[in-house]
């Protein structure tokens, strides 16, 4: 719980930063064509958006009242870094899978025998597949503005923090996320250890930068 708002904001802020600091290490998409400033503005929409539904899903932050009820049960920063670590292994953080304009060969498509028309049933850049627990989410997760990036985020929280929930690691929430009847697939297994080494670049990053009652960064 924070002591006083002010310092909840900057907490607030603290992980917002971090989780931008951990996408701007990740390699684009080798067919974006973004300038360096169209890429970090984008970013900043995901890391914002991801360290907001990261702070609902664990009632701490703003979200630290007694009305909230939260789905994931680790620290907010460890679900952060797991949706970072989901959305750049499904789509790389394409710009054109962000804006919802796949191609045909991306976000699962098949194509209709009759027509030839390409359907793609995936969305986002969590590509996720309408199933009911997404219902609400389905129709206003496209999108590189703020509200659609988190209405996508947290669509990907509640499906992750399910398979969390029943398998406890990383690994299997990703398992259960990619339809895999079961805790353990290989392909988790690697993407797990991501989200664990991004995790502890993350923590060292903010243990350098954490503010304290008197809103200075740490120095231990």
């Amino acid at each position: 719980m924070c002591e006083s708002r002010l310092l909840c904001k900057a907490w607030r802020l603290l992980i917002g930063e971090t989780l931008f600091f951990l996408l701007m290490g990740l390699p684009a998409h080798y067919l974006d064509r973004e300038d360096v400033s169209e890429r970090q503005m984008r970013l900043r929409t995901i890391a914002a958006a991801v360290a907001d539904v990261s702070e609902q899903a664990t009632c701490s932050g703003t979200f630290d009242r007694a009305d909230c009820q939260a789905v994931w049960p680790e620290t907010a920063l460890n679900l952060g870094t797991l949706l970072i670590v989901q959305a750049y292994a499904e789509s790389r953080l394409a710009r054109n899978v962000h804006e919802g304009n796949c191609r045909d060969f991306e976000c699962d498509p098949i194509r209709v025998a009759r027509t030839g028309e390409v359907k793609h049933r995936a969305r986002t850049l969590w590509q996720i597949h309408h199933i009911k627990a997404v219902d609400e989410e389905w129709d206003r997760m496209v999108g590189v503005d703020f509200e659609s990036t988190r209405a996508a985020a947290w669509a990907a929280t509640k499906i992750l923090s399910r398979g969390y929930r029943a398998c406890g690691s990383f690994a299997g929430a990703i398992s259960r996320y990619a339809g895999i009847d079961g805790c353990r697939w290989s392909e988790a297994e690697r993407r797990g250890k991501l989200v664990e080494r991004l995790g502890e670049r993350g923590r060292q990053w903010e243990r350098e930068r954490a503010p304290t009652r008197e809103g200075h960064a740490s120095t231990r």
